[in-house]
């Protein structure tokens, strides 16, 4: 297990295999679904209002069960401590998402702190296959919520704006969507309306569809409802839940 001076309350002074002169430590553990791409990871504690920033890329291997431990807090004994704050960023896919343990912020006193690194797969198989823990994948926002990643969303696309004849369209704190088949079509087992948007190139591009939610006369389905009148979205004169 490596360690590193990601230091806010001590000064870091052992390796992860020597004998240790603290009873209170952090231990980050980090998994990643299998064969998954990973770029850059960066560690995040905030303790007592302080905030201490590390790039852990070059340290953290998935390929067995200390390679992916790190020791980011050694406590000197008979201290007492405040609860740590853990967020890890990291890149997939050309984006940069958070991860957190499932009980933050951790008592100073935990032995390992497990995180899994979301990157959308549905139940992947993690690894370091050998301490990989049980997991349950988070919900995904249904059809027209709001968002800010990908991963966030049942249909995989946090659309935030698409190119249309008048210039852009904007879809404020983003819309979850999907892609679609046809122009005009339902889609999301009825409770959406499949959209294409057109630019005012020449030759004009397209983009899309886009699957937008409908707030009148689904069918089969029950319409979800335009609940985001907060974020400046209303029921349109074409049924749907859709930006003012």
């Amino acid at each position: 297990m490596r360690h590193l001076p990601l230091v806010i309350a001590a000064v870091l002074a052992a390796s992860c295999g020597d004998s240790k002169d603290w009873e209170q430590e952090v231990i980050l553990q980090l998994f990643r679904p299998e064969r998954a791409e990973v770029g850059t990871i960066i560690v995040r504690v905030t303790e007592g209002g302080k905030t201490v920033e590390k790039d852990l890329t070059k340290e953290i291997s998935f390929a067995d069960c200390q390679g992916n431990r790190v020791r980011i807090i050694p406590r000197k004994d008979g201290a007492t401590y405040a609860p740590v704050d853990i967020t890890v960023l990291f890149g997939i896919v050309g984006q940069r998402r958070e991860a957190r343990p499932e009980n933050n912020p951790v008592p100073a006193t935990s032995a390992v702190v497990k995180v899994w690194l979301d990157t959308g797969i549905i139940n992947p198989n993690l690894e370091p296959k050998a301490c990989a823990p049980t997991i349950t994948p988070p919900m995904r926002k249904p059809l027209g919520s709001a968002c800010t990643f990908d991963i966030e969303c049942e249909g995989n696309i946090c659309l935030k704006d698409v190119p249309n004849l008048s210039g852009t369209q904007v879809f404020p704190k983003g819309y979850c969507t999907s892609k679609c088949t046809k122009d005009g079509d339902p889609c999301d087992a009825g409770r959406g309306f499949c959209k294409l948007y057109t630019d005012a190139g020449s030759p004009p591009r397209e983009y899309g569809p886009y699957c937008l939610r409908r707030c009148k006369d689904c069918t089969p389905s029950a319409c979800l409802p335009c609940d985001r009148i907060a974020d400046n979205y209303a029921c349109s004169t074409f049924d749907l839940c859709y930006p003012k």
